[in-house]
């Protein structure tokens, strides 16, 4: 008697009918993180609060005018007028005012303050362009994953229908007496792994969605991509050439380039400890009955104490301290031993950035042979079950064998799905070790994956 098996494959099929939320592509989840992600908020904010080192250290640099002053009302009860005519007692008011103008004409420290935050703040963009990329990542990452987190449920959900109607066919030949209870006990316990591993892409699938959502903040679902898209080479085809263009351009190595250039300036401040200061100063004071003192002890003394004074000061003060126990030597051994440091954090950033551009390049090589072999190993297993039907349904062959290649074909397809999201996500990290993972970047892979057009990556 022939025997038909109705096994729905529908493999790459997406029933948009069913779906109740928004479908973003890639390039549109990435806007949408961009929008949404307190993440991406915080380093920008934390850019432009970095950017702003060099403005405070430039105003040490620039003239200061100092305004201050006093009013003091007194009143001597017992008012009584002396021989000279004095006033010994009644009121006795005054007003004290004092108005600083000072320019720096000569401060090391302060100058070389500055040049240290300007590559602070040169610093401050390479490690904004490695969050970016970083967050780009992440967002990529969260979206891919959960692609291929609902690719492995349609695969396992049909792996699951298959080996439930492989179970109730053998139960019933079991019941009847016609079927092998070894034969039965395996499509049973096939059946129960299957089950786990639906259950479990079930789960992974949740947990990918929360994951995307963090970013998103919503609950838009994602556009699939097919596993026949076109297997792409990096534009550059050897590790040296990464590895040149990584010393080029990635955003920690430029950025540890500038923390080291920090340093040497913070050691050069740490000497203005032996040399002087010189300041160009202006001071106006005016008062009644008070003076300020305008920080020349003759002049201030020759100044009368009573009645309208307005006095008026400038010239040029200079300061050097020539003696301040250790704390200065030891201050500047303290910088020395930091520049020390950061020039090797800057060669050992340098030799980790390269050695990631190496691995990521052979990782995507690797991913690559892999998906080769997998997409034959997928339609091998596909030609072998369907053959394999057709004997079924001859009756030349047992369910049970049809089934163990049709079980083997959707774990062909799921494992070539997670090689594939493997690849994808290794050639992103590829580019974010190389420091060229932009926006640009998320647009041709968005065309190349999605929209199946030829794009140079």
């Amino acid at each position: 008697m022939r025997r038909y098996l109705l096994i729905s494959l529908g493999i790459f099929a997406y029933c948009a009918s069913s779906i109740a939320n928004p479908v973003a592509d890639y390039t549109s989840t990435i806007k949408q993180s961009i929008n949404n992600s307190p993440q991406y908020k915080f380093i920008g904010f934390q850019l432009n609060s970095r950017q702003m080192s060099p403005a405070i250290q430039l105003g040490r640099l620039l003239p200061s005018i100092d305004i201050g002053g006093s009013i003091t009302a007194t009143n001597i009860l017992d008012k009584r007028t002396i021989a000279d005519g004095d006033i010994a007692g009644g009121r006795f008011d005054s007003i004290q005012g004092l108005v600083t103008l000072t320019q720096p004409l000569y401060d090391y420290g302060a100058y070389k303050d500055l040049q240290s935050a300007e590559e602070t703040a040169q610093f401050a963009q390479q490690d904004y362009r490695t969050n970016y990329q970083q967050f780009l990542y992440d967002v990529s990452y969260a979206y891919f994953n959960l692609a291929k987190a609902i690719k492995n449920v349609q695969y396992n959900s049909y792996n699951l229908k298959s080996n439930k109607q492989s179970l109730n066919e053998l139960e019933s030949k079991f019941k009847a007496g016609t079927a092998d209870v070894a034969d039965y006990e395996t499509v049973k316990a096939n059946y129960y792994i299957a089950e786990a591993d639906y259950a479990a892409a079930e789960r992974e699938e949740k947990v990918a969605r929360a994951e995307l959502r963090k970013f998103t903040n919503n609950d838009d679902d994602v556009l699939l991509y097919n596993n026949d898209f076109k297997i792409k080479q990096p534009s550059l085809n050897t590790e040296e050439g990464w590895e040149e263009l990584t010393m080029r351009s990635s955003p920690s190595y430029l950025g540890s380039m500038h923390t080291k250039e920090s340093k040497y300036y913070d050691y050069q401040s740490a000497t203005s400890s032996f040399m002087p200061k010189v300041n160009f100063e202006v001071k106006y004071s005016p008062g009644f009955n008070d003076v300020s003192s305008l920080g020349n002890p003759v002049f201030d003394n020759s100044l009368p104490s009573k009645g309208t004074i307005n006095a008026f000061y400038f010239g040029i003060n200079l300061t050097w301290n020539i003696f301040a126990g250790v704390t200065d030597y030891a201050q500047l051994k303290k910088a020395a031993y930091d520049y020390q440091s950061s020039e090797f954090t800057m060669i050992q950033t340098g030799r980790v950035a390269q050695n990631d551009a190496m691995y990521a390049f052979r990782f995507v090589q690797l991913k690559k042979k892999e998906i080769e072999s997998l997409r034959k190993s997928v339609a091998a297993a596909k030609i072998a079950y369907e053959k394999y039907k057709e004997r079924y349904d001859q009756g030349t062959t047992t369910i049970t064998q049809y089934f163990i290649l049709l079980n083997q074909y959707y774990q062909f397809l799921i494992q070539l799905n997670n090689t594939e999201f493997d690849y994808i996500m290794g050639f992103l990290s590829l580019y974010k070790t190389a420091g060229i993972l932009t926006a640009k970047t998320v647009q041709d892979f968005n065309n190349w994956l999605l929209l199946g057009q030829d794009v140079e990556l």
